[in-house]
């Protein structure tokens, strides 16, 4: 009998806790539609976000969007904005258990004129050419960098290669050349993927490195 009331007591007790935590976390659902204020169209993945806390969403394409609340958040205040457009901030108490309609005014941005003068390309890529001193280091420098090459076909990667490379990257008022050391490095291929001819392209890092034209100007000036 005494086992029977032990039981029963802890049985009571974990319902009673389970009953305490459901309305500690009791949410109400605020709902709108986000849209354009001077005709009404619908802004679509406009973002949501109530301030004091990380709950957040986006409205659909329709404009209108539902946010879970929780009770204690009542008294805060909703964010919405949208890229191009003025945000807004409408307390919570303001729904009432309605969709609002939330209008958005677009944003003027005003950008200074600017005057375009039409000059010889050939000249301005001597000029830059000539400067190369001035505006790129006369030290040599020591750099680390990633590098990856893929070879895809359809949705599949046929081959992946990654490496964590070593970079001595020579002064630009010098005609040494760059040098590269792999410090890492790992690959995949998958035989079975690839297709029979398989014609491969120049690359790798030194490729990469060669497309400084500060250092390699190949463009015939």
């Amino acid at each position: 009998m005494k086992k029977f009331l032990t039981i029963t007591i802890l049985v009571s007790a974990v319902i009673t806790a389970m009953a305490s935590s459901v309305v500690a976390q009791e949410y109400t659902s605020v709902s709108g539609r986000v849209e354009d204020a001077s005709n009404g169209r619908a802004l679509g993945f406009a973002s949501i976000h109530l301030l004091h806390t990380n709950i957040s969403n986006v409205s659909n394409t329709d404009g209108i969007f539902v946010l879970k609340i929780p009770a204690a958040a009542q008294a805060d205040t909703l964010m919405i904005s949208y890229l191009g457009y003025k945000s807004k901030k409408i307390a919570l108490n303001e729904f009432n258990g309605k969709e609002l309609r939330i209008s958005l005014n677009q944003s003027v941005i005003l950008l200074k004129p600017i005057t375009i003068r039409p000059q010889d390309a050939s000249s301005i890529l001597k000029m830059a050419f000539s400067r190369i001193s001035e505006n790129y280091s006369s030290n040599p420098m020591q750099m680390t960098a990633f590098y990856r090459e893929m070879i895809k076909k359809r949705n599949n990667y046929v081959s992946i290669n990654e490496a964590v490379l070593d970079i001595s990257k020579a002064s630009y008022t010098s005609f040494r050349s760059d040098q590269i050391g792999i410090y890492k490095a790992r690959g995949n291929y998958d035989e079975y993927r690839i297709d029979t001819l398989l014609i491969r392209f120049q690359g790798g890092p030194n490729s990469a490195l060669e497309l400084d034209i500060v250092k390699d100007p190949f463009l015939g000036v």
